[in-house]
């Protein structure tokens, strides 16, 4: 008889499964991925320029749907200044 996943990670892992987000990324990884730094992005997303976020609990999600809008968007001409 095998033990179930109970840890921390496996539960982590099952929950992202669950909910559909298997293929998205933590806000690190995404920072990381697009040379932008954590503060950056807080400040980003305070000033309501970062990417949708997924949330489940406590866990943060960026999916790549959601990630493809973003760069879209920044892309995109304006006379905002940030």
């Amino acid at each position: 008889m095998t033990k179930p996943l109970t840890s921390p990670v496996a539960l982590m892992v099952k929950s992202s499964a669950v909910i559909g987000i298997a293929g998205s990324s933590t806000i690190s990884q995404f920072c990381t991925r697009h040379n932008v730094g954590r503060t950056t992005y807080f400040k980003l997303r305070k000033d309501g320029h970062g990417p949708t976020e997924l949330r489940y609990g406590r866990l943060v999600r960026i999916t790549a749907e959601a990630e493809r809008e973003w760069m879209d968007r920044m892309q995109t001409p304006t006379m905002e200044v940030l």
